[in-house]
């Protein structure tokens, strides 16, 4: 497909360091600057916002039929697109948040390990505080961070998909490298199970 002047454009400011909206240093590891970002991104979340209020998909503007703010559908599409995206910023030694560099032995960069495990922190916080469940959002029947719908979801998936990368001989966490000799995960994998422990243990001392 021929490159248009506008995709040129972006392209050659992107290989700058520049931001691709503004052309202006980019303060930021993503394609736009701090500023950029902020300016594409707000209509983009009202829309959105807009759209979970109706009870239609974020994404294509259809009623949803999922419990969460996307359709069946959409969510296919994005968990296909994560999860290719995600292995081959693996294979790369890169971090899958921002595609950067990854300056840690976990699968993210310092930077983008700290933001994320902030906010998904003080997003469970807030809904186990309201008796809601932290996967579909809805009423919370147990006693734990999840109701017993979600539950038992997700333990049948995590078990379904540990056995067919098991059979695959691939790792039972990326699921995207083989697994090492005689072992689970692969070593990339391996080596953020034990950081994670490492930092498990120190938070408990």
């Amino acid at each position: 497909m021929t490159e248009t002047a506008h995709q040129k454009m972006r392209r050659m400011r992107a290989e700058q360091g520049l931001c691709i909206a503004c052309g202006k240093p980019n303060d930021a590891k993503t394609k736009r600057c701090t500023s950029c970002r902020e300016k594409h991104n707000a209509p983009l979340r009202a829309k959105r916002a807009e759209r979970a209020a109706s009870g239609l998909c974020i994404a294509c503007g259809m009623p949803t039929d999922t419990k969460s703010i996307r359709c069946s559908s959409c969510r296919s599409e994005q968990n296909a697109l994560k999860r290719a995206r995600h292995a081959e910023r693996v294979v790369s030694g890169l971090c899958i948040l921002c595609g950067g560099p990854n300056d840690t032995d976990t699968q993210r960069c310092s930077t983008c390990g700290d933001k994320f495990n902030a906010s998904q922190r003080a997003m469970r916080a807030e809904l186990e505080a309201s008796g809601i469940c932290i996967s579909c959002g809805g009423p919370n029947d147990t006693k734990t961070q999840r109701c017993s719908s979600c539950r038992s979801r997700l333990n049948a998936s995590a078990r379904k998909m540990r056995e067919e990368r098991v059979a695959s001989g691939i790792c039972t966490s990326c699921g995207s490298t083989p697994a090492r000799h005689g072992k689970l995960m692969c070593e990339s994998c391996a080596r953020a199970a034990a950081a994670r422990a490492r930092k498990a243990r120190n938070r408990a001392v």
